[in-house]
């Protein structure tokens, strides 16, 4: 071996170290210097960049803090307005038995109002003491049945005539 060889071992050793170097930004000409620059640059920027963050993050605090606000509201409303309308329901459902109790009620007295002001009429004739629904289908035929019942036919002719009926 010459003297001006460097073994193997050694050379791939300096060369390790210089790629290292270059890998981690460090020059053989004063690098130590530029790389102490570059990273002081690195850490402004960074430093920089969180303070940018920093506000713009208050600054999203700022407008998202009342919608925050306005959310709860109006979930509190939402909370009252579902407590009165369960209630309303709560109420609704015997009403509405009621008011159909109160219109069978209501078809039943206009039925009988109806009667009633049949019977006011002075061309009807009133039967007391008949149960309700005895003359069947029609007024008329009970009465013909009725009336030929109690007088002989032959009589019947002359004195009236049944002109039409309702």
């Amino acid at each position: 071996m010459s003297k001006n060889r460097v073994p193997s071992s050694t050379a791939h050793k300096s060369t390790m170290d210089k790629n290292t170097r270059l890998q981690a930004g460090v020059h053989d000409s004063g690098g130590a210097q530029k790389t102490d620059h570059d990273n002081a640059a690195l850490l402004t920027a960074i430093t920089q960049s969180r303070f940018m963050l920093d506000a713009n993050i208050n600054a999203v605090d700022s407008e998202v803090i009342p919608l925050h606000q306005d959310l709860w509201n109006a979930e509190e409303g939402i909370s009252e307005t579902d407590t009165r309308v369960s209630k309303v329901e709560d109420i609704i459902e015997p009403l509405q038995e009621k008011v159909t109790m109160l219109m069978t009620l209501s078809k039943e007295l206009a039925a009988q109002i109806e009667d009633l002001e049949g019977c006011v009429h002075s061309s009807n004739l009133w039967f007391v003491g008949f149960p309700e629904g005895f003359e069947g289908d029609t007024m008329d035929k009970l009465l013909a049945k009725w009336i030929t019942t109690l007088m002989p036919p032959d009589s019947l002719a002359s004195c009236f005539v049944i002109q039409h009926t309702l």
